[in-house]
């Protein structure tokens, strides 16, 4: 039989070409020795054996000393990679073999990838934003995004504002006054004072 989702190819040898992912069946002589070659189709890979007595890459031998049922299973050559540059309230690019992926944009976010292959993805923030996370890798190192494409893969980038905005108001009740310190900011005005400080910053104030 043949075995594989989005891919396809050939069992033959020994008068046996078989195509079928139901199964073909053979009547060979007790003890003899069969060997079968897997042919994949155009855009497919051969991938592995089950059943064989020896295999050789894409080539299996059966000694018949019983009824045996072998399988070739074959994958999809290349693999879809798909990628996003999520905003959230940030923007950048992701950059690859064949990527080049803007927040805002499906344009350059997609890439038939070799099966097998590894990619390195880079995330590039622009100037006002930051890197957050990666989601969907199989490492990450900082910017970068290593995949290992055994499958279709959707990797995302998120993005967030390199700074946030700030806000103390110090509330006077029955007239009383007071200031609040800390983040550079000496507040005593009852509308509020306002810093911009860094994403993922800790402040204490006073």
């Amino acid at each position: 039989t043949t075995a594989g989702t989005g891919a396809g190819g050939a069992v033959q040898g020994n008068g046996i070409d078989c195509s079928s992912t139901t199964g073909c069946t053979y009547v060979e002589p007790n003890g003899a020795t069969i060997t079968l070659t897997a042919v994949p189709n155009a855009t497919s890979l051969f991938k592995s054996w089950t059943g064989c007595t020896t295999t050789n890459g894409a080539t299996c031998t059966v000694t018949m000393a019983s009824a045996k049922t072998v399988t070739a299973t074959f994958q999809p050559s290349t693999f879809v990679l798909t990628v996003s540059a999520a905003a959230s309230g940030g923007a950048g690019t992701v950059t690859g073999p064949g990527i080049a992926c803007t927040t805002g944009s499906t344009a350059g976010c997609t890439a038939a990838v070799a099966n097998g292959a590894t990619v390195t993805l880079t995330a590039t923030p622009d100037a006002s934003s930051i890197l957050k996370s990666w989601t969907g890798c199989t490492s990450v190192n900082g910017a970068t995004c290593t995949v290992t494409m055994a499958s279709a893969k959707t990797v995302t980038a998120t993005f967030q504002p390199s700074t946030y905005l700030l806000t103390v108001k110090p509330a006077s009740t029955y007239g009383a006054t007071g200031t609040i310190s800390g983040a550079g900011l000496e507040c005593s005005d009852p509308a509020g004072c306002a810093t911009n400080l860094a994403n993922g910053s800790a402040v204490m104030l006073t």
